[in-house]
């Protein structure tokens, strides 16, 4: 709760709101919550940190996870990171991406690796990861 004191010398007692908290006794301005925290309840008195794999563009809502073909393996990310070249991640809420193996079509990093029929390999190439003859 904050104060303040109105035009006629009377005391007006309020909550934060979400995105914010007040965590000293007759505090007169709410602190708003830092990036990578969130507080989606009024008059509280602390931040709630997001997990690995979420991510919280916005300190008054729950944060999200990740999508697939991303990952957030720090805590307070604002956003996700997305799997370079040559990784993939089928799961939401992922920490890191998994490495695509070489006898694999490995193009999309959303979905899982294909194996490459009889007598194909795949190569990293400039855009992704496809079975050719080798």
């Amino acid at each position: 709760m904050i104060f303040d004191i109105n035009a006629d010398a009377q005391c007006i007692w309020s909550y934060c709101p979400p995105g914010s908290y007040t965590d000293l006794y007759e505090q007169s301005v709410c602190r708003r919550c830092r990036s990578g925290w969130y507080q989606i309840r009024t008059g509280q008195t602390t931040c709630i940190r997001y997990g690995l794999g979420e991510f919280c563009p916005n300190a008054k809502q729950l944060p999200q996870l990740c999508p697939a073909r991303t990952y957030a393996d720090l805590y307070e990310q604002v956003k996700c990171h997305s799997c370079p070249k040559g990784y993939y991640n089928i799961q939401p809420s992922a920490t890191y991406c998994t490495k695509c193996l070489l006898d694999v079509e490995c193009s999309n990093s959303s979905i899982s690796p294909r194996p490459c029929a009889n007598g194909l390999l795949s190569i990293l190439q400039v855009t992704n990861l496809n079975c050719i003859v080798f």
